[in-house]
């Protein structure tokens, strides 16, 4: 468990986790915050995804991602299933 401990005025301790700074993976000098997400797991700001979108799905992260990303955390695998295919259905028999 990382994280600091930060001392109470009433002398009890609370575990405090370390937020990871999130930077956009387009360019190493960019400071806006992360907001993307494309394909291939890497994270861009919101100007950097635009750009990447000709050749790269990019989506919107959802707050419980950046919050699990920041606490230093992966994200789960995620799979892309297809639609269902609708089944034909007999109305009735004659």
């Amino acid at each position: 468990m990382s994280g600091t401990l930060r001392a109470d005025p009433h002398g009890a301790s609370e575990h405090v986790p370390e937020r990871k700074a999130l930077r956009c993976d387009m360019k190493s000098d960019c400071t806006q915050p992360v907001t993307h997400i494309g394909e291939k797991g890497f994270i861009y700001c919101t100007k950097h995804a635009a750009c990447r979108r000709g050749w790269e799905r990019c989506r919107t992260m959802r707050k419980w991602e950046l919050t699990l990303l920041r606490s230093g955390k992966p994200l789960p695998s995620y799979r892309r299933t297809r639609k269902p295919v609708p089944t034909a259905t007999v109305v009735g028999e004659c």
